[in-house]
């Protein structure tokens, strides 16, 4: 799920959900969906704050990273949405429903950050 061992060698969440749906159909690697499915949900760990720049720390909650945890920070909001649809679509082709509870657990904690985001108009 990295999109080139020789140059960017993380996990990028928003790549990810494409191939996980080509590893998935085409190998059966559903496992490594769920590796990198989980990974992106622990960076909402309050641990992640290592990597966190300060000041992005003292504007707001973070939500999922955009890429497997490394030496900086980033979001992409459209990325977390795309780790929440490949969340169920893993969950769709596999039928894992053990997995699906813990995918909820940090889908509802990222969706509940989200609302953070929200304007008074409720705009994201």
């Amino acid at each position: 799920m990295w999109t080139a061992p020789a140059y960017e060698q993380v996990y990028w969440v928003g790549d990810a959900r494409n191939s996980a749906l080509v590893n998935g159909i085409a190998f059966g690697a559903y496992e490594l969906t769920d590796r990198c499915i989980r990974l992106s949900g622990e960076s909402l760990s309050p641990e992640i704050k290592m990597v966190i720049p300060e000041y992005i720390q003292r504007m707001r909650t973070h939500i999922t990273a955009s890429h497997g945890v490394s030496g900086w920070f980033d979001e992409i909001p459209m990325w977390t949405f795309l780790w929440m649809w490949m969340a169920w679509e893993q969950y769709m082709n596999t039928g894992d429903k053990a997995a699906l509870v813990d995918y909820y657990a940090y889908v509802k904690e990222c969706l509940k950050r989200c609302e953070g985001f929200l304007t008074e108009r409720d705009l994201f």
